[in-house]
């Protein structure tokens, strides 16, 4: 008994912490009693209060609002001021404040009260709706003039309050025009809060203000602003449930289908599939949404797209999957309609029965031919079994294609698609013994008709050679066709889908000279595309024949036109990719009509050029489609490790971030994989990260030096500074990586990029010039490792160094930020740096001794943060040479002082190198150091490199080692 009086009774802790408390002192029949009474019982429930509860609630505040309209209202508005004040609890708030909302949805969905024995007809007026109008406007007005408070959860709570209250009132209120002016001028300055939650329920808070009967309304331009831009993925969600569906606003939500969150075009899937009807849309809309929803990455994503189309687009369409493939219109959109074909198919959509036969033949349609192959290639051999009788007999298919092609103006797209079908057909052995005889029949009567289009010979040879089991006896055939054969199209044609059906015939080879070249010399587009199509697999099969025709080739890839261009140049390419790079001489004559003269090395050349230097053309070419096209062979060619050139490399960065690609969805694509994979994930991907150390300072230096107006003169040279380096970082290598000295040289990467970047900052002639400032700057992206104590000792003297000769103000304040990080990673930080040795060392350079020998302080160890600005000398004593200094230099560094003493010299390269080569007392390695420093100090030929012309791999190798033979290598 003792137990059970000494028992601890839990406390209840949704008394304690109530939003609303029951007035003790108020009347049991007063508006502030049954106010915070049925709140009180809404706050209690311990889930979201059901649609009963709210009802009973909203009955009892309505006839406490009947009883006295004046006190409820100020009743009403006490509450309110409770709920704003109260900044956590915010199931129990939404609670209270779906209480309040349920009152006003109670009142207006009956505005006669209902009259009990404690109300008297005395107190009711009139005119109900004009008492409601007025608490409507009362209440609203109270909580919106709380809305711009510096609280944010008094702001949350109002555009809350305002939403649920605007939700719960029926269509057919008519807000009064002064409030509806009142919220449009409170609300809208909420959608663009700091506060993303604020600005998602401001959103729900306005939706009911839209008004599209005219194009500049206020609500609706807001939200086609913010469903672009807002930062916020939840924002832009909530827009979408919000905005209303109109011809201004449909655009805007098709284009939330490439929003960068899943969420967002997972959810514009489902608000198109929804609320906008399929006749809404225009033809290119309906091509958009299907190419980008049933190609999505997205998995769930594409599963929205299938249910928009499986779902409301099918229902619009009578049920009848024909007519929706129809409504893509397979003539303008071929691969959209392909896509819809295939999700109607795997959605077991029933096609109607076969078509019958007419008086000239049969009736059939591209459409539901085309649905029947997407049949044949997602079903299942149980579902075959069941769906075979859906498909039409081979004999009907083979007489329509006869009919077809005995017409002036037969249909192509037809044809081709019934030759397909009936190839799929005889893949899944649907084909008899006698059908095969008549298609056997059918396609060697193609063969021989003269001015039948070359797409219907191309589609009629793959079910020509699956229906012949003897593989020779079928080569014979269509060899001995081709010879009988009068029109060259039709030989190119069949030449061209023999080849890709198997490659490795050689029987097909000497038909180069007889089939193949007379259709590369026709004047006819379409005739030389085919012979290009043709020339380009036969080259694969074979290196000899490809060691033949590359010349010709490069020579189509330059002079041809843009279709058959692109052809070459990815001929190329595949050649390089099968067969190596550095295998090809291409012969350059002088003649640039060559390509109609002979396939094979142009005879009297009188220039040689490898096929990367070719390829590296295209890449540079000012024509988009070129560009694209050699940018993404060369980011294949260099995944696959066929080619490691970094001037390749930098160029394809530039590539990427040109404004003039960024419209270009499939490289921006290629290229920001590429990138990714190939410095991370990549097996070699420690020597990739040393390629990208070659190439960084050629990348800033072409974009430092762009001209003014060009397209690379937008670009944010910091954006990509963070780009490369990020690409490079220590910390993006995995943690298990294997203890190499491979692995520990990628650790120490951004440890070399700060020494080479120090370099460059203390070479650099212009001090305030965007270069000086772009390279320090960088130095605050960079993540030093501390394992390599040498390497941060080396910095910590560069930065010495680099304080002590330059003059600007930014660089100095971001060496100033930057030493103090490496001061926290150095072992030893009391140790003095030992500039004097380095110095001794750095000497032997011309160009750094300019900059250093003029820096006469008496104390040579690194200067503190307090004492920098003292021991700092004026730029211009810097540029004196003391004599004694220069006695006490070695043979080699006496000859290049003396070489470097002429300072003010525009040819300091030329002078410091010939110096350098003259003296017998010093290195090769410190003759490359001279003359990379000497470049780097003096115009580098990067800097004025234009977009289209990329220097070769010879001349850009010593430009892009100059970071890694740094004079902070060596150890002091």
């Amino acid at each position: 008994m003792s137990s059970n009086n000494n028992a601890v009774t839990p406390k209840k802790k949704h008394h304690r912490h109530s939003l609303v408390k029951v007035s003790k002192t108020a009347p049991t029949t007063s508006a502030l009693h049954v106010i915070t009474t049925q709140l009180d019982m809404i706050q209690r429930s311990p889930a979201a209060p059901d649609a009963t509860v709210l009802d009973a609630c909203g009955r009892e505040m309505v006839k406490a609002f009947w009883a006295d309209t004046e006190e409820f209202t100020r009743s009403l508005i006490s509450v309110t001021d409770r709920i704003l004040l109260v900044a956590d609890q915010e199931i129990t708030a939404r609670k209270v404040i779906l209480g309040i909302a349920s009152f006003f949805k109670k009142v207006y969905s009956n505005t006669t009260p209902s009259l009990d024995s404690s109300t008297t007809a005395s107190s009711i007026e009139s005119q109900p709706h004009k008492k409601l109008d007025e608490i409507t406007s009362t209440y609203l007005r109270h909580v919106v003039e709380r809305s711009g408070v510096a609280n944010k959860s008094v702001r949350l709570r109002t555009c809350q309050i305002v939403e649920a209250v605007l939700a719960h009132l029926g269509t057919d209120v008519d807000l009064p025009n002064d409030l509806w002016n009142l919220l449009e001028e409170s609300m809208l300055p909420r959608t663009t809060d700091k506060i993303a939650a604020v600005r998602e329920q401001a959103i729900s808070a306005i939706k009911r203000l839209q008004d599209t009967s005219t194009n500049d309304n206020p609500v609706v331009q807001r939200f086609l602003n913010m469903i672009g831009v807002d930062p916020s993925c939840k924002v832009r969600c909530s827009v979408l449930h919000s905005i209303v569906i109109s011809p201004i606003t449909i655009p805007s939500i098709i284009l939330r289908t490439r929003d960068t969150k899943e969420d967002v075009r997972k959810l514009a899937y489902e608000i198109i599939g929804s609320k906008i009807d399929i006749h809404l849309l225009t033809l290119k809309q309906r091509a958009f949404l299907v190419h980008e929803g049933l190609g999505d990455r997205s998995l769930a994503v594409q599963q929205a797209c299938k249910e928009m189309v499986t779902g409301p687009w099918l229902v619009s369409s009578k049920s009848d999957p024909i007519l929706l493939i129809q409504r893509l219109h397979f003539s303008e959109n071929p691969e959209e309609t392909e896509m819809v074909a295939n999700c109607l198919a795997l959605a077991h959509a029933s096609p109607p029965p076969p078509p019958g036969v007419t008086g000239k033949g049969v009736k059939l349609s591209v459409e539901y031919i085309l649905f029947l192959r997407s049949i044949l290639k997602t079903a299942t051999p149980e579902e075959l079994q069941t769906a075979e009788s859906v498909f039409p007999e081979i004999l009907l298919l083979c007489g329509a294609i006869t009919h077809i092609t005995g017409n002036n103006n037969p249909n192509v797209k037809l044809a081709v698609q019934i030759l397909l079908l009936i190839q799929e057909m005889i893949t899944h052995s649907m084909c008899e013994e006698g059908g095969k005889t008549v298609v056997l029949n059918m396609t060697g009567h193609l063969f021989t008709i003269s001015n039948l289009d070359q797409e219907i010979i191309e589609a009629a040879v793959p079910p020509f050679v699956l229906l012949h089991e003897d593989q020779s006896a079928c080569d014979k055939v269509l060899v001995r066709t081709l010879n009988e054969m009068q029109n060259k199209a039709h030989k190119a044609a069949l030449l061209h889908q023999m080849a890709l059906l198997d490659p490795a015939d050689r029987k097909l080879l000497p038909l180069i000279e007889s089939v193949v070249l007379p259709c590369i010399q026709n004047a006819d587009s379409k005739l030389r595309l085919l012979g290009v199509k043709c020339l380009s697999v036969l080259c694969l099969t074979s290196e000899p024949v490809a060691r033949d025709h590359i010349t010709l080739l490069s020579q189509i890839a330059r002079h041809d036109t843009a279709e058959i261009r692109l052809i070459a140049i990815k001929a190329l390419f595949d050649l390089a990719f099968a067969h190596g790079i550095n295998h090809f001489v291409i012969h350059l004559s002088s003649n640039t009509a060559a390509v109609e003269s002979s396939s094979t090395a142009a005879v009297g050349a009188n220039q040689t050029e490898a096929l990367c230097d070719v390829l590296r053309e295209f890449v540079a070419s000012d024509e988009p489609a070129v560009q694209d096209t050699a940018a993404e062979g060369f980011a294949k060619l260099m995944y696959n490790d066929l080619i490691d050139d970094a001037t390749v490399l930098g160029v394809l960065v530039i590539i990427f971030f040109s404004p003039d690609t960024a419209n270009s969805a499939r490289l921006q694509q290629c290229l920001s994989v590429f990138f990714d994979t190939y410095t991370k994930e990549h097996p070699n991907k420690f020597l990739h990260r040393k390629m990208i150390e070659d190439c960084f300072f050629q990348v800033v230096m072409m974009l430092l030096a762009a001209k003014s107006g060009s397209g690379l003169s937008t670009v944010d040279a910091m954006s990509v500074v963070r780009f490369l380096l990020d690409l490079i970082s220590p910390l993006s290598l995995p943690d298990d990586s294997p203890a190499c000295e491979e692995v520990k040289t990628a650790h120490l990467s951004h440890n070399r990029m700060a020494i080479s970047l120090i370099n460059n900052i203390i070479l650099c002639k212009d001090q305030e010039g965007p270069s000086i400032n772009v390279f320090s700057k960088a130095l605050g992206f960079l993540q030093l490792v501390s394992t390599d104590q040498d390497s941060i000792k080396h910095i910590r003297a560069l930065v010495a160094v680099a304080q002590e000769c330059i003059g600007n103000k930014q660089a100095l304040q971001e060496l100033s930020k930057f030493v103090s990080t490496v001061v926290t990673l150095d072992s030893t930080p009391e140790d003095h740096v030992p500039i004097d040795a380095f110095i001794q060392q750095v000497k032997k350079s011309p160009a750094i001794a300019k900059a250093l020998l003029g820096s006469k302080s008496s104390n040579r160890t690194a200067p503190n943060n307090a004492t920098r600005n003292t021991t700092r000398k004026a730029p211009a004593k810097r540029s004196s040479v003391s004599s004694s200094e220069e006695s006490s230099q070695s043979s080699s560094g006496e000859s290049a002082s003396s070489s470097s003493s002429d300072s003010d010299s525009d040819s300091d390269s030329d002078s410091e190198s010939g110096s350098s080569s003259s003296s017998s007392g010093s290195s090769s390695s410190e003759h490359d150091s001279d003359s990379n420093y000497s470049n780097s100090d003096g115009e580098s030929q990067h800097r004025s490199t234009p977009k289209s012309k990329i220097p070769s791999t010879s001349q850009t190798s010593t430009a892009s080692n100059k970071p890694t033979k740094s004079i902070a290598t060596k150890k002091p």
